[in-house]
């Protein structure tokens, strides 16, 4: 196999229905053990599919520059993108629930029969497009004036190097759903390692340094506070959204920050680093979500304080077991290398984005952009976005992934059937072509 380019890459993955990383290289034919597949073997053997999963980790033989060329990692509710040279090497976090719930509701005019006067009258198509500055979200001057649902970017575990990086490589293990990489510098060697659990809300990452890397520093940034990560994102959320700064705390070795959303809940980041020895380093990170105005905070701590350096371990052994049998489920070979890897990709990247007891998939999935408010607010396009992103599950028997898709529906039956009767005048079930969780309209 020959290396793919970054371009080739974006088309595949723009075909594939999913979000996707942009990885700058796929491993090439001196880099792969290849794997003799005979007919059945596989489809009984795990160890035998997990090592034909390999042949297709991402490789980045140079550091990823920005945030939609990272690495991606996720449990269904946690998710992590990894990108950055060492100045510093990010670890954006995200979270699947953390809504802003605010909205507007269409006024009483907002009827198909009134939509189809307006189309007869040409005012639709008209220049102006009187219907949508009566009809849409609020704005003035095409800018949102208040609150409306959105997915809420969270923020940023950044960590920052001695001396000045020389190159960044990493790499993920598809099969262990596990990053790992080296930032080498002028002071010394970063070797890091992180996977977000599978089973236990828990980002773990293990750092080993060598010489003058040994002080090197891990800080978290966030949105709307000191320093923020950008000054468009702290705009919208503290001016327009009315989101106070967040809170710090510290309770023995467990930092932590606090964000409140007025009337939409709180949010909150912990984490606590183990030294073990002079150059290796265990990091545990949790992200809680709360709907009431407090409670975040004290359920962030909580985990972390639970946990001691012994715990990597068994997360690591249950978060391996998983995601072995996650990939037994259903095995694919095709003779065209590059679509195959493109396939347990997205197959990966499925079960990072949802699983059953999590939320469905968004337009962002678990990695809501870095220094940006989502586009299109992450929402949930109907049209064909979230079909398409669900394809995967029916043919590879994995149908126990469309579970909170159906319950998410299930759950808004009673908005879809007011919105039958106050917007098309029938008796049915009626659901707008964007909206969010609660499936309120975005638009």
């Amino acid at each position: 196999m020959s290396k793919i380019s970054r371009r080739d890459w974006i088309k595949l993955v723009g075909a594939g229905g999913t979000i996707s990383a942009v990885p700058p290289t796929l491993w090439a034919d001196d880099k792969r053990e290849q794997v003799s597949i005979k007919s059945g073997d596989l489809l009984i053997d795990r160890d035998s599919i997990l090592k034909h999963v390999r042949q297709h980790d991402p490789i980045w033989e140079v550091a990823a520059k920005s945030w939609n060329q990272g690495l991606l990692l996720g449990n269904g509710d946690l998710g992590v993108n990894v990108w950055g040279d060492g100045t510093p090497l990010v670890f954006s976090l995200d979270k699947a629930d953390v809504w802003e719930t605010r909205h507007w509701s269409p006024p009483k005019t907002f009827t198909w029969a009134n939509f189809r006067h307006l189309l007869k009258t040409g005012v639709v198509t008209g220049k102006d497009q009187i219907w949508e500055k009566e009809w849409g979200r609020p704005k003035v001057h095409g800018q949102d004036i208040g609150p409306y649902p959105t997915r809420v970017p969270i923020g940023r575990l950044e960590l920052r190097s001695v001396g000045s990086p020389k190159k960044a490589t990493m790499r993920l293990d598809l099969a262990r759903a596990t990053a790992q990489g080296e930032v080498k510098t002028n002071a010394g060697n970063i070797l890091w390692q992180c996977f977000a659990a599978a089973t236990e809300p828990i980002i773990v990452m293990e750092l080993t340094t060598e010489e003058k890397e040994t002080d090197l520093r891990l800080g978290m940034r966030t949105y709307t506070g000191e320093n923020p990560i950008s000054a468009s994102v702290y705009q919208m959320l503290r001016d327009k959204f009315g989101y106070p700064a967040p809170q710090f705390r510290q309770s023995q070795d467990v930092f932590c920050w606090s964000q409140s959303m007025p009337g939409s809940g709180e949010y909150a980041v912990a984490w606590r680093q183990f030294k073990l020895g002079a150059n290796r380093r265990t990091v545990y990170i949790t992200i809680a979500f709360t709907l009431e105005k407090t409670g975040a905070a004290e359920e962030a701590i909580k985990r972390i304080s639970g946990l001691s350096e012994d715990d990597a371990e068994r997360l690591k052994s249950t978060h391996h077991s998983w995601w072995g049998n996650y990939y037994h489920a259903s095995f694919l070979s095709i003779p065209d290398t590059r679509l195959e890897g493109l396939y347990w990709n997205e197959i990966y990247k499925l079960a990072c984005a949802t699983r059953s007891g999590k939320k469905p998939i968004t337009l962002v999935g678990v990695w809501a952009p870095d220094g940006m408010m989502p586009a299109w607010q992450g929402d949930y396009h109907w049209d064909i976005n979230v079909q398409m992103t669900y394809w995967p599950i029916y043919v590879s028997n994995r149908l126990e992934f469309g579970m909170p898709l159906y319950e998410m529906l299930d759950s808004c039956r009673p908005q879809m059937q007011r919105y039958a009767k106050d917007i098309l005048g029938v008796n049915g079930e009626f659901l707008l072509s964007s909206t969010d969780l609660q499936c309120t309209p975005t638009y």
